[in-house]
């Protein structure tokens, strides 16, 4: 797709995030979690740090196949929203009026759990 510049230059922007995707997965897989800190301290205290680490393991490769593939959802579901809103208007009403709802949202219950 070509998307206009400043000053009549063109670049394309590809479209394909899989590689994207799997950095995501990889990053979040990583990422150290307090429940995975937890089994593995309980694993360690318990005297079975193998089966312990195994699970860590396990909780982070879940973790990154999660984050993947909601990312491929995000992606195709996206498509699919701005496809639809060129044709239907109730669909183009929604893609405008849902991050300000969210937005919103988020805001109101992040001010009432936070007291």
């Amino acid at each position: 797709m070509d998307v206009p510049v400043p000053f009549g230059r063109h670049h394309r922007h590809g479209h394909d995030g899989r590689p994207g995707l799997l950095l995501l997965g990889a990053s979040g897989g990583l990422t150290p979690s307090p429940a995975a800190f937890l089994v593995l301290v309980s694993g360690l205290f318990l005297g079975r740090a193998g089966f312990a680490l195994l699970l860590v393991l396990a909780f982070g490769a879940g973790m990154a196949v999660v984050l993947f593939g909601v990312g491929l959802l995000a992606i195709g579901g996206g498509t699919v929203v701005a496809r639809g809103a060129r044709t239907h208007a109730t669909l183009r009403l929604a893609t405008r009026v849902a991050p300000v709802v969210a937005a919103a949202g988020i805001t109101l219950f992040g001010t009432t759990t936070s007291r």
